[in-house]
């Protein structure tokens, strides 16, 4: 079981692991977008995403390998370590394989149709130069999910939060040293994830070598963690794209300026996600060892749900209360004035999307990834629904709404699922 103790100390390190690189972030980027020039400084921002959505293309196979190193299924018998870490290392080896080549094809399609200008140029270069970071981005999850398994959080995070400030502060390093390329750019962080890749290697003490995996490999086991792994990546993508899908059509329905001040409290209110995926991946292992063991995982849960409610409660009380004067004082009365009550609408939203993260992760670690990415597949058709009446008709305030009610619905039915698994009837 889990201790107090314990839980709050690895809360803690994953909370510096993903909080310190947003403390370089609003040191780093306004220096970089004077630097590199808002065209480039745009483009800068789509590698950025790209690499982050990348790293939701794993397949989920590091939280799979999280699962299976931490406690068998029950009534399933352990699979030997060095083959679940070999077969997942070979899916993800395939995987970085395949997404290369179709970024590849598109970036080759986008080149051909490009109007030849020197920064545009430059992007393209720039995209083909991140093809390279790729695997040491898709790997690094597979060596990251062995070393959660063992309970080393001060470890991951350690790896964790150089590559998070290289993200920002390598791009300002290279702008100073070498000018606004992207390309050079592009290499400085590609360098980073090689490193960050390496780091993970030898924390794990796992075989890193393709032919030390094709060794372990298994068809049947090589199945299993695709499937597994593939409904929480499914789950991830459509949380992520729900996450974004709302300014694109606020874009279309509204002005601009309406998407700037639902987007600029948007960003303010999705920071906060940190606090329950902190809280969330250091309890993880210790949920699937008690429903493996059938402890009491219920006592795992409430533990997880409190610590997520202390941290998340007072935060978006103080932002969705104070909010005017609070975004006042950083972008201007003139943007608050205009933006206030959407982000008191999301701050209420953060609560129960924070609550929510807590039967999300329980399902996950009692194998139930199936039914939390049917959740969010039922939700997906509901939440454009309400996105597209709610923004049409009240606008950003109208698009706050529907993410919040989203969220609200989202941790009712994760938190119903929940309460069925943990009684025997999913």
């Amino acid at each position: 079981m889990l201790s107090r103790a314990r839980m709050l100390k690895d809360s803690a390190a994953n909370l510096l692991g993903f909080g310190l690189p947003l403390v370089a972030a609003f040191f780093c980027i306004p220096p970089l977008i004077h630097g590199l020039g808002t065209d480039r400084f745009g483009v800068l921002t789509l590698l950025w995403a790209v690499a982050s959505y990348l790293g939701l293309l794993d397949l989920g196979l590091g939280k799979v390998v999280t699962q299976e190193l931490s406690a068998p299924a029950p009534g399933r018998t352990p699979l030997p370590r060095p083959v679940v870490v070999g077969n997942a290392m070979l899916l993800l080896g395939l995987l970085s394989l395949f997404i290369i080549a179709i970024a590849g094809l598109l970036l080759l399609g986008a080149g051909l149709q490009a109007q030849s200008t020197p920064w545009k140029t430059d992007a393209l270069w720039a995209g083909a130069v991140m093809l390279m970071g790729i695997p040491a981005l898709v790997l690094s999850n597979g060596y990251k999910g062995i070393l959660e398994a063992d309970g080393h959080f001060s470890m991951v995070n350690a790896v964790r939060v150089p590559i998070g400030i290289w993200t920002f502060a390598g791009p300002l390093a290279v702008c100073y040293l070498f000018g606004p390329s992207l390309v050079a750019i592009s290499l400085a962080l590609v360098m980073g994830r090689l490193a960050n890749l390496a780091a993970y290697m030898l924390a794990s003490g796992e075989a890193w070598s393709p032919r030390a995996w094709l060794a372990q490999s298994d068809r049947s086991v090589l199945k299993g963690l695709a499937t597994t792994g593939g409904w929480m990546s499914m789950s991830s993508l459509l949380s992520a794209f729900m996450g974004y899908v709302d300014r694109f059509v606020l874009a279309y329905v509204a002005t601009p300026s309406v998407v700037a001040y639902y987007a600029v409290s948007q960003e303010i209110v999705t920071k906060l996600w940190i606090f329950p995926t902190s809280v969330v991946t250091a309890t993880f292992p210790a949920m699937v060892k008690a429903h493996a063991e059938g402890d009491a995982a219920r006592r795992v849960l409430w533990r997880s749900a409190a610590l997520v409610m202390l941290l998340v409660i007072p935060i978006c009380t103080v932002l969705g209360v104070w909010a005017r004067p609070i975004l006042a004082l950083w972008v201007g009365e003139e943007f608050a004035a205009a933006s206030h009550q959407v982000l008191s609408i999301l701050c209420l939203g953060m609560v129960f999307g924070g609550a929510a993260a807590v039967p999300f992760t329980v399902l996950h670690a009692m194998r139930l990834q199936k039914v939390a990415a049917q959740i969010h597949a039922a939700e997906f058709p509901v939440f454009l629904v309400l996105i597209v009446v709610l923004s049409s008709q009240w606008g950003a305030v109208g698009a706050a709404m529907a993410w919040t009610l989203r969220c609200a619905i989202d941790f009712c039915l994760m938190a119903f699922w929940c309460a069925r698994a943990l009684k025997g009837k999913a």
